[in-house]
């Protein structure tokens, strides 16, 4: 949450989104995010799985133009965007508990979801938040086969 609300005032806004996006995914500083760039900054400067950008991804609102996917200008004066913290990793989690249910195998085969109910558990800061809860109190279980 250091990069996405920058200055700790408890929300993320418009220009901490369009410096995320700027410094941390536009790698050769375009104006615009790809999928593969999108994809290296989660799966490799962030850690994350996969499957978990991916659907990161698809939430992410798309410009019509297919060469130019995610153009984020907009975001850098706009301070009428003020999400606050805890409903921006709500979201996240939520699309993260979303995919790992999608599948439980991805219980065992996926590095966010084997961590998800651990990191709900004993994170105090994750543990918090209302959809860690949520899931703390229903979890999913592996299939059994």
């Amino acid at each position: 949450m250091a990069i996405n609300d920058a200055n700790n005032d408890s929300f993320v806004t418009g220009p901490e989104i369009f410096n995320d996006f700027k410094n941390n995914y536009d790698t050769n500083k375009d104006g615009c995010i790809t999928l593969v760039e999108w994809k290296n900054r989660w799966e490799q400067g962030l850690l994350l799985s996969k499957e978990y950008a991916l659907n990161r991804w698809a939430a992410v609102p798309k410009s019509k133009d297919p060469t130019c996917p995610v153009k984020y200008a907009f975001y850098r004066t706009n301070t009428d965007i003020k999400i606050p913290v805890a409903g921006f990793l709500g979201d996240n989690l939520k699309t993260l508990v979303d995919t790992c249910k999608s599948d439980s195998s991805l219980l065992t085969s996926n590095c966010d979801c084997s961590q998800l109910l651990g990191a709900c558990t004993k994170n105090p800061y994750l543990s918090q938040n209302a959809v860690c809860k949520a899931y703390v109190a229903k979890p999913i279980t592996p299939a059994v086969g």
